[in-house]
């Protein structure tokens, strides 16, 4: 059986010192000897592996909360390393190495870690990034999450399942040369880089910044936002909307007529044919979307906004009119995985009478950040008609003829 880790004080003797057992830490000449023992689950703590000059951070019982899919292994020293292995060649390999993405100066990147806890929401992830490469987690900004829980209101994905996602936004100034991140995960909140922890686990990594990558922008007026989607990096370019893979937009693209994408480098925006869109009407929109690293389940999703009121945005109340739609899932009206994407749409009998915009978004990333690293944005102008709706008949009527009504 495993001995419950933790601190306690241990009444002990030697040559010049006899136990008094009175529970009081002391080590003086002639007294009684009670000192502080750390007790640890296994052969020692698990410890940090950055270089010395992060510190040697541990966490005492690794049976109960641990990071990724193994709990931290026994540390019997420390494990400092130039590039951050030392605990992963020590003992087993827990250092859970896809817990980490690569990381943009002056980009905003979601980053997921697994967890694991007896109890749901008892867990607190600390999480620390040497921007400036000053060989320490101390400098103002450092620290880029504090206490999140898992399920709790920093938790991006907002449900207690085993995963927390959080935001690490990237300073223009981060050195571009190898750095170090560090995440801490315990029942303890609050503890920063370098204490000790009763329990839990610490993983180090090393770290390289890189410049902003190359982006597919949208083209709506500025008022829109500038929303990126990454096209560089290992599967990106299979994720699109339409015939036509992102072309690369290095400043933002946009315009009047969201037609600054469409004339900068190749023509890609092609992934929806807008019907005509009543005032006070419903429509059914089709969305051509691109998969291929994901098939034959496509993991992506669509997300769809119109500004309905003109006012320059998409965030008054029901202008985003498509919410992780996915190709062949329960709200695609065609109900298979076949490269498109059908909904239907409200028109307000209200809507404006002007130009207005509407904006698609493709990604494996529901998050709802401006910048995503997959995927494709396009941008639409629209002029809502003020005729009549359309009459449609569908499979839903029929006709019913009692001899002197026909309904």
């Amino acid at each position: 059986a495993q001995t419950p880790g933790g601190t306690v004080v241990s009444d002990y003797s030697d040559s010049e010192n006899p136990g008094d057992g009175d529970g009081v830490p002391s080590n003086g000449p002639g007294e009684g000897r009670d000192d502080k023992t750390t007790i640890y689950v296994g052969s020692g703590p698990d410890r940090g592996d950055a270089p010395v000059t992060y510190g040697d951070p541990q966490h005492a019982d690794t049976s109960r909360y641990w990071i990724g899919s193994s709990n931290g292994d026994g540390d019997a020293s420390a494990q400092y390393s130039v590039d951050a292995s030392g605990d992963d060649l020590d003992g087993t390999d827990d250092e859970s190495d896809e817990q980490f993405p690569q990381l943009y100066g002056d980009l905003t990147r979601p980053v997921t870690v697994t967890v694991n806890e007896p109890v749901p929401g008892t867990g607190y992830l600390q999480a620390f990034v040497d921007f400036g490469g000053d060989g320490t987690f101390l400098s103002l900004g450092d620290q880029v999450a504090t206490d999140v829980r898992d399920g709790g209101p920093q938790d991006l994905d907002g449900t207690v399942n085993g995963s927390i996602t959080f935001p690490i936004a990237v300073p223009v100034t981060a050195v571009l040369t190898p750095t170090f991140a560090r995440l801490r995960w315990s029942s303890v909140s609050g503890i920063n880089a370098l204490s000790t922890a009763i329990d839990g686990e610490v993983e180090d990594y090393s770290v390289t910044i890189k410049t902003p990558p190359d982006a597919d922008r949208g083209d709506a007026p500025a008022s829109y936002g500038d929303p990126q989607h990454i096209v560089e990096g290992p599967g990106v370019p299979e994720i699109y909307l339409g015939s036509t893979p992102p072309d690369v937009d290095l400043l933002s693209q946009s315009n009047a007529t969201a037609s600054g994408d469409d004339i900068s480098g190749t023509d890609d925006e092609d992934g929806v044919i807008l019907p005509t869109l009543y005032r006070g009407g419903f429509a059914d929109i089709t969305v051509a979307v691109n998969d291929l690293g994901n098939l034959p389940q496509m993991s992506s999703y669509l997300q769809a906004f119109i500004d309905f009121d003109g006012d320059g945005t998409f965030s008054q109340p029901g202008e985003q009119v498509a919410l992780n739609l996915q190709d062949g899932g329960v709200s695609d009206k065609d109900a298979s995985t076949n490269g498109s994407i059908t909904f239907e749409v409200s028109v307000p009998s209200g809507a404006t009478t002007s130009q207005t915009f509407a904006r698609f978004r493709w990604s494996t990333d529901n998050s709802g950040l401006a910048v995503t690293f997959d995927g494709e944005v396009e941008d639409y102008a629209i002029v809502f008609s003020s005729d009549p709706p359309p009459f449609i008949c569908d499979a839903s009527l029929y006709r019913y003829d009692s001899g002197s009504r026909v309904f």
